[in-house]
């Protein structure tokens, strides 16, 4: 957190970079897009990782940086869907996802020119799927006017 003239910056390209740092992958070419549109993620698509622990380390840092990054939520989603049996494929994917966090890893500017109060909303949808009976709930947390942090679950 950096505080500035124009507000309060949050960043995580320290975070970013020292993952990258760990795979390797310091000097790796930057992507200008975070998932590739031709490759299909399945379940079954390729050979299963030897050990998925980093794979899960990585889709939780993931998940961290969606602080940052709330465009990145989708994203670590659906690699999370693989963490039980992560396939080459998969970790292709999330490599890709942090070159693109690499180009892209400029942070939040939470504005100042609101008071900087904690807001939180909340929903809930009580058998509200008529097909199944599944529940839908949600939240969102604004600081000042910048929403901070959002989940929804069925």
């Amino acid at each position: 957190m950096i505080p500035s003239t124009a507000g309060i910056f949050l960043s995580h390209m320290k975070y970013i970079s020292d993952l990258l740092h760990k795979l390797d992958m310091a000097d790796m070419k930057p992507t200008s897009t975070p998932l590739s549109a031709t490759d299909k993620l399945l379940k079954d698509s390729s050979d299963l990782l030897p050990s998925s622990t980093e794979y899960r380390e990585l889709v939780g840092s993931l998940q961290y940086l969606s602080f940052t990054h709330p465009d990145n939520a989708f994203r670590t989603n659906k690699l999370a869907q693989f963490m039980q049996n992560p396939r080459t494929t998969h970790w292709t994917a999330l490599k890709r996802v942090l070159r693109y966090l690499a180009s892209s890893c400029n942070g939040v500017l939470i504005s100042t020119t609101a008071p900087l109060n904690l807001h939180a909303y909340s929903d809930a949808d009580w058998e509200g799927d008529k097909d199944d009976y599944i529940s839908t709930t949600g939240y969102l947390l604004y600081l000042g006017s910048t929403p901070i942090s959002w989940n929804s679950r069925k």
